[in-house]
């Protein structure tokens, strides 16, 4: 007795299979049929995934797409997370040094840095371990005034941020980071 509720799918692979087994190919050539379908699978599967991948439109703080994004991202995995002075984006709004025509205001999210201090000379903290919140960092080195930034907000910041700009620093362990948390120093 058939049962008409069964229906049977089988894919490319199984359906060569299915034809060679009657032949003379030896084991070695049917494997090696088995492997190049595998493979054309996977690429296919690779294409979809990359094209999913290239659809992703990453947006930075200040609303634009760009490619900075992912690799900032794709770096913060890598390499850590940037600190910049409270006191420095106080100084540019003052205006101080007055290398500039007029004052410069920068709203936390402009200036692309993942945190923002207060108190703490950061200059201080290069080649230096220190906690944050539960995480302990490494100040790695001093970061520099960025003319992508500067032309991205279309704010003069290279030479108003030269040596002050914050400071690059590596995770040697992670942890929670929150608002109003310390920065101290821990000695080696």
């Amino acid at each position: 007795m058939e049962d008409k509720n069964i229906t049977v799918i089988s894919d490319q692979a199984n359906e060569a299979n299915n034809t060679l087994a009657g032949s003379s190919m030896t084991k070695a050539g049917r494997l090696a049929m088995e492997l190049s379908h595998e493979k054309k699978r996977l690429k296919q599967e690779l294409e979809e995934l990359q094209t999913e991948y290239d659809e992703i439109k990453p947006t930075t703080p200040t609303g634009t797409r760009d490619w900075y994004v992912k690799w900032i991202a794709m770096l913060l995995a890598v390499a850590g997370i940037f600190l910049i002075e409270n006191e420095v984006l106080e100084a540019l709004a003052d205006n101080q040094p007055p290398l500039q025509e007029k004052p410069i205001f920068l709203k936390p999210i402009e200036h692309r840095r993942n945190l923002t201090t207060s108190g703490v000379p950061l200059n201080y903290l290069v080649g230096k371990k220190f906690k944050v919140g539960e995480a302990i960092l490494f100040g790695g080195r001093l970061n520099f005034p960025c003319k992508y930034l500067a032309d991205l907000l279309k704010k003069p910041l290279v030479l108003p941020l030269y040596n002050r700009s914050g400071l690059n620093c590596s995770i040697v362990k992670g942890g929670t980071i929150r608002k109003g948390d310390q920065i101290i120093q821990i000695e080696d």
